[in-house]
């Protein structure tokens, strides 16, 4: 019981600090700790040493558990294809590649949807854990008080750290770049998810711990809360309390510092419920007057300017986040019944993005929708009678109470939970290990905090003992049996990932030594072994049988990889390339055109599978892809113009694959240049000046490109027509009308020289370049 007992106060301290609990390292520890200290709670079961109860709402998690595995037991193809048409469409499609048949998951990551089925087990064996050890109202009190002193402290540090030092997590662990670190975590929405369940927690307290006074006067009032022996302890509370909250607003956190005020609203709510002292109410106003105090101290300026960034420049509401919310929810409708998998968002998500850009997005930031896609609209039922279960449950038996103690740990704990269920709408954190623990821990102190009978009735708690034979074997049974199977996901998972990490940054070449193959083919084998779900290392094993020249091999370990995880565009252009060296046209295109299809923008991919066809001789399908590309990024221009003179095609449909856009039109016009085809990249200049004319927002440089290149082919009228076209374009750039006025000058034309430097001075008065020429102009002109 101690064991179980130290692994609960162990993990609600250590999984924040394990920088959010996010690495397979501090996601193994906290399954561990989970799986022990639940193995010695069922050895004293076992041993009649303790006696179990009942868990509010169990069922529910139980299910849920059962639906995710059921996710990734393989089934017969006509059944997923009736269940979800869409995973059966990714799972054929793989298979079909290799010609070949077989029997299908529901997800389509059957790998990640296993790992998310033991974090969810484990949150679920926390819940369990917390309401058998935390029955007693000892243990109660220790760990609210060990959780204020806890709170407030990692709070005071955080703000410290904020401002001492940069992009730093934890004081010594260097971060990410464009990390927005605050405390243990890399991202400050997660950090400001935790600490908004710990203030409702430090705020009942502070409530419970309130000295009681009578009517007197101020002053005497004051005088005599401070002579109480609770009157320490309620000021380091409320200390504590004003730090966990001032770090929620010093974080910047929007989510965060909305979903905290509307949990004070519901905590007011429930204290009002209750019909509490009025003096309550006054201490609440305190504490909002409190934080507003301290954030002055701050500085609300930054609070302001963060909220201010929700709108674009043309004044409307807009985030990204709504962007994946929209692709989202073409995916929800696509795996409405059974989701994509658990696990699956990230890669079940490139296939439908909108955004254009190389992010690759692991959570929908927004846990609602995140459940929909991966668990469809049967995971979300579950989930929800949950949570309908268990407020109703948790509530009625605090309605009954009248203990303060239990009372305001109840109505903490509670809005604790409502607090990050209303900061979900915006963000993932309950998909981040320490924070998806936490709310599993503030459940079961609810419920704990519910039945806890404080003042040492007959029973410990009011919850109901498992009694019988068969429920302690059943209970001790799967208990036995989470523990076990933690063990092993453990011992694989782990072992897996050990072994992948000497391989994962190997890049195979055909430079790389047999020796060097040999010993990466065998860590990949041993990491197989570990964890035959990783397709990782098959498909290392793949690549290096094909530079071992074991062509039967490595196809047979690319179709595993493939199988494993059917959606990565990586695997599958690799394969593409493999099928097309062995003459394998037909599965080399099969492969290129899904690589593209599962990851539409991404330029390299369609690059490669453009550059294929225009090997094949089907030179339009090859042109617009090659267009594709560029309008994805014209950073491939010179690697496209490359490809397209390689493949002979004609300057006319070269034209016709590159998008009028500045970056390929630039660069197929000085390719012309430098190889003698002056006249026509002439006239791609001349046509860039019209292009630009069409943008909303031409850049300068552009236009200073263009004038350039005539200056250098020594064409003065075109010279003078680009310029003459930027300045209208944007005409409050000077630079442009005293360049222009030069070129006057120098034809001679002084009249419009001077015109355009007095257009120059008309813009910017304090132009000295301006100013200087028609000095220079009125000098001469007066000598003359």
């Amino acid at each position: 019981m101690k064991t179980a007992r130290f692994s609960i106060f162990f993990l609600i301290f250590f999984t924040p600090l394990a920088f959010g609990t996010k690495a397979p390292w501090s996601y193994g520890i906290m399954e561990g700790m989970i799986g022990a200290g639940l193995f010695f709670f069922a050895l004293a079961v076992i041993k009649k040493q303790v006696q179990p109860v009942e868990v509010p709402a169990l069922v529910p998690l139980l299910i849920f558990l059962v639906y995710i595995l059921f996710q990734v037991v393989p089934l017969p193809p006509g059944l997923v294809k009736f269940v979800s048409p869409h995973a059966y469409a990714i799972h054929s499609r793989a298979y079909e590649l290799f010609d070949a048949q077989g029997w299908m998951t529901l997800s389509i990551h059957p790998h990640s949807t296993v790992f998310q089925f033991f974090r969810y087990a484990s949150y679920t064996a926390f819940y369990l854990l917390t309401i058998q050890v935390l029955k007693e109202k000892g243990a109660l009190q220790s760990i609210a008080l060990s959780i204020a002193a806890y709170g407030g402290l990692l709070a005071l540090s955080s703000i410290l750290q904020l401002y001492l030092t940069e992009d730093m997590a934890l004081w010594f662990w260097y971060t990410p770049e464009n990390s927005m670190v605050m405390g243990p975590y890399s991202n400050h929405n997660h950090y400001a998810g935790l600490m908004e369940m710990i203030f409702p927690l430090v705020l009942g307290l502070f409530f419970f711990y309130r000295p009681r006074i009578g009517e007197t006067s101020f002053i005497r009032g004051i005088i005599e809360i401070l002579n109480q022996e609770k009157a320490n302890i309620h000021i380091l509370i409320g200390t504590s309390a004003l730090l966990v909250i001032v770090s929620i607003f010093v974080s910047l956190s929007r989510g965060a510092i909305i979903s905290t005020c509307l949990a004070l609203s519901v905590f007011s709510f429930l204290l009002v419920r209750r019909k509490t002292n009025r003096r309550n109410s006054l201490l609440i106003i305190g504490v909002i007057m409190a934080v507003a105090l301290a954030m002055g101290w701050f500085g609300w300026d930054q609070v302001f300017e963060r909220f201010a960034k929700m709108k674009n420049p043309e004044g409307v509401l807009y985030n990204t986040r709504l962007e994946f919310w929209k692709d989202s929810f073409q995916i929800i409708k696509d795996f409405f019944l059974t989701g994509a998998g658990f696990g699956g968002f990230v890669h079940i998500y490139p296939p439908y993005k909108s955004l254009i850009d190389n992010r690759v997005l692991n959570y929908a930031h927004n846990d609602y929708i995140q459940l929909l896609v991966e668990g469809g609209i049967i995971g979300f039922s579950i989930i929800a009678v949950f949570m309908a279960v268990f407020f109703f449950k948790s509530f009625k038996a605090f309605s009954k109470r009248r203990d303060a103690f239990c009372v305001y740990l109840y109505m903490g704990s509670i809005t604790g939970m409502v607090s990050i269920l209303f900061h979900s709408f915006t963000d993932f954190n309950l998909h981040i290990g320490a924070n998806g623990l936490w709310f599993a821990f503030l459940a079961g102190l609810a419920v704990s905090a519910a039945n806890t009978n404080i003042r040492g009735e007959h029973s410990p708690t009011r919850l109901v003992s498992v009694e019988g034979i068969f429920k302690r074997r059943v209970f001790t049974g799967v208990s036995m049996g989470f523990v076990v199977a933690v063990a092993l996901f453990l011992a694989s998972h782990l072992g897996g990932a050990f072994y992948l990490a000497h391989i994962k940054d190997k890049v195979i070449t055909s430079q790389t030594s047999r020796a060097e193959l040999d010993a990466i083919q065998s860590i990949a084998r041993t990491a197989s072994a570990f964890d035959p779900l990783l397709s990782r290392s098959r498909y290392f094993e793949a690549v290096s049988a094909i530079r071992k020249n074991n062509m039967d091999q490595a196809e047979l370990l690319f179709r595993t990889a493939i199988h494993l995880a059917p959606l990565n565009s990586w695997y599958l252009m690799r394969f593409g390339r493999f099928a097309a060296r062995n003459g394998q046209a037909e599965k080399a295109e099969t492969a290129f055109s899904l690589a593209v299809q599962y990851r539409p923008t991404l330029p390299a991919y369609t690059l490669q599978y453009g550059t294929w066809l225009l090997s094949t001789d089907r030179i339009d399908q090859g042109l617009a892809l090659l267009k594709t590309t560029l309008e994805l990024d014209d950073e491939y221009s010179d690697t496209v113009i490359r490809t397209l003179l390689v493949a002979n095609v004609d300057h006319e449909r070269i034209l016709t694959a590159i998008p009028r856009a500045p970056g390929p039109m630039f660069a197929y016009a000085d390719f012309l240049y430098t190889v003698g085809r002056q006249s026509q990249g002439q006239e791609i200049y001349r046509e860039m000046l019209a292009i630009l004319g069409e943008l909303d927002n031409p850049k300068i440089s552009n236009y200073w490109r263009v004038y350039r290149f005539f200056i250098r082919q020594k064409n003065i009228k075109d010279a003078i027509a680009a310029l003459e076209k930027a300045e209208t374009a944007i005409p409050g750039y000077p630079e442009f009308k005293i360049e222009l006025g030069d070129l006057y000058r120098r034809q001679g034309i002084l009249f419009k020289a001077r015109e355009k430097y007095e257009q120059a001075l008309y813009v910017d008065p304090n132009n000295k370049k301006a100013r200087q020429r028609l000095e220079k102009m009125d000098s001469q002109s007066t000598e003359g």
